[in-house]
């Protein structure tokens, strides 16, 4: 006698899996078929393996071993003789001959067919027993005479219809049905090994192809990583260039007046080496320095102002005057001088934007919540329309997201609802209608973005031609999408940025953060399969929300099915922050 454990979900799966080394592998592909196991699954695995297929069903059910799916259960009592005897007897003769079926299957097996029972109460019974233990076990002789003593009655019936079914005829027929059967099997095995040595040189084939590609991709790499590298020492040699002009011409503009400031900066390096007593008073005189420099502005303004007013009384002066005297005249000019004089030191960027870029300006300045997202609308919509200029619309963009920062800082949790924005505008429909890229663009979530590039080419009005009206080659508007794609997600690290064109060749680089795909093959809609497939690959790998950007009604039809957000063009075009260039 022995003494009965607890079974373990390991020594579970165990039985599982030789339950299906068992299994012909026909059965198991039609299996797969018909439980639809791992999307893509046969696609990208090794059509045709056994040791392959067998692992992906134990990998897709052995952790669902103890929860009833009717169709592996039907599968394991099909090819599994324990299951299929268990079922003839009652739950009363289950439970009593307990200990005698545990010995002669092997408790694994005996649970495994009783997970599969058809029957409820069944099943339930084999999970609790699953976790006993102490069980006392008779010995495997006294097991497999009670087992034997269960069973006795089903033997009879079955020995009785043997008896009844004693027709000539019909043993004939069988054995000329089992002649037919056991032809087929050896037909289906000869047509099987045809199709494993088709399978294995069509396999060597791609092999090799995909060995010469890949070499081909990685040489590539090593070119575009060392061209890159130029590249940036080359950007960070002009950045270094441009900062020193734009420090000189700093300093050209604003003259006088800021040097009290430059000099306020060397004064508080200097005074960063200072004990403590000597350098407060070096940064209080800083701060009085700093204030002459900041009042000396004030002072020009109003001086300017006095200047102006004078002007305007010498002027109605000479406009009313009968007789004019020279010195009347020098006047006038000198005052001219000195007020366009003054008003050239005192110039600032916004004094050359034209009237529209001027009330956008303090628009702008004066935002608040209640008027935060139609301001940034209008802005958006004036760069689009051409109502400012390109310079105009970059110093513009610069000071709404300065005043953007300062709405963040004060209240980061701000939504236009909460100050009464009831109205949707059109950019809150949009929003609406695309939450997956509204959150991404927002630095709150993950997603993987696919883009049909020539047809954003073909939608896009800044891509078919430049703001000049200048017509631009298919290379050069090629460039520029992939360029401003990746300005506007270079700094999104969530983002998955993947840009599709129509290619004779299948290959890939990247343009900063955005992977740049041609889509291979012949004929039409390449690069709409070539997404498809890429999404397909993705969606059995990852949960991560994908979109898909396109105009193409169909195509994007076939990738709404597989649970693929659509981003029209018009509403992709809303979100760009991509300056025109």
């Amino acid at each position: 006698m022995t003494t009965e454990s607890a079974l373990s979900e390991k020594e579970l799966a165990a039985a599982f899996e030789s339950v299906l080394t068992g299994i012909p592998i026909k059965s198991l592909e039609a299996f797969i078929t018909q439980a639809k196991l791992v999307a893509g699954g046969m696609r990208f695995g090794k059509p045709g393996n056994d040791l392959f297929i067998r692992k992906l069903i134990l990998n897709a059910y052995g952790g669902k071993l103890l929860k009833y799916d009717t169709t592996w259960a039907t599968l394991v009592r099909t090819y599994m003789p324990e299951a299929r005897l268990l079922t003839m007897l009652s739950s009363e003769e289950l439970t009593r001959r307990r200990a005698q079926f545990t010995v002669f299957f092997g408790k694994a097996r005996l649970i495994l067919a009783l997970l599969v029972d058809t029957r409820e109460e069944i099943r339930t019974e084999a999970l609790k027993w699953m976790g006993e233990s102490g069980a006392e076990l008779p010995d495997e002789a006294t097991a497999q005479s009670l087992v034997r003593e269960a069973f006795a009655p089903v033997a009879e019936a079955g020995k009785g219809a043997a008896e009844g079914v004693g027709n000539k005829q019909l043993r004939t027929e069988l054995s000329e049905m089992k002649q037919k059967l056991e032809e087929l099997e050896k037909k289906a095995k000869r047509e099987r090994r045809a199709l494993e040595e088709e399978h294995s040189r069509t396999l060597r084939e791609q092999k090799d192809l995909l060995a010469s590609k890949d070499f081909a991709i990685d040489d590539g790499k090593r070119r575009v990583a060392a061209l890159e590298g130029q590249l940036a020492r080359e950007k960070a040699a002009l950045d270094l260039h441009v900062n020193e002009l734009l420090a000189l011409r700093r300093i050209e503009l604003f003259g006088g007046w800021l040097k009290p400031v430059f000099a306020v900066e060397t004064l508080l390096e200097e005074a960063k080496a200072l004990p403590l007593l000597e350098r407060a008073e070096a940064i209080l005189e800083a701060q009085r320095k700093a204030d002459r420099a900041s009042a000396r502005r004030h002072e020009a303004e109003a001086h300017l102002k006095a200047l102006e007013a004078k002007l305007n009384q010498v002027e109605h002066t000479l406009a009313s005057a009968q007789y004019i005297l020279p010195e009347m005249l020098a006047l006038r000019d000198e005052l001219q001088t000195q007020c366009e004089a003054y008003r050239a030191g005192l110039m600032t960027e916004l004094d050359a934007f034209s009237a529209v870029a001027k009330e956008l300006a303090a628009r702008i300045d004066a935002t608040t919540e209640a008027d935060y997202t139609p301001v940034r609308d209008w802005l958006r919509l004036s760069k689009q329309l051409g109502a400012i200029t390109p310079t105009e619309a970059k110093a513009l963009y610069e000071r709404f997201h300065r005043r953007a920062t300062q709405w963040a800082d004060a209240n980061p949790n701000f939504k236009p609802e909460d100050v009464g924005l009831d109205t949707e505008t059109e950019s809150d429909a949009i929003r609406r209608r695309n939450p997956v890229l509204a959150a991404a663009l927002a630095g709150q979530g993950s997603m993987i973005l696919f883009l049909d590039g020539h047809n954003m080419l073909n939608g896009l009005s800044r891509y078919r031609q430049r703001r000049s009206g200048k017509p631009q080659t298919h290379e050069d508007a090629r460039s520029r999408l992939e360029r401003d794609m990746n300005r506007q997600f270079e700094h999104l690290p969530l983002v998955s940025v993947n840009l599709v064109w129509d290619g004779g060749e299948q290959t890939s680089h990247n343009e900063g953060v955005v992977l740049v795909h041609y889509s291979g093959g012949s004929g039409e809609h390449r690069a709409d399969r070539y997404i498809v497939n890429q999404i397909d690959y993705v969606k059995s790998l990852s949960d991560t929300p994908m979109v898909l950007v396109t105009d193409d009604n169909g195509f994007a039809g076939e990738a709404a099915k597989r649970g693929v957000q659509i981003c029209k063009l018009h509403d992709f075009e809303a979100f760009l922050d991509v300056p025109l260039a």
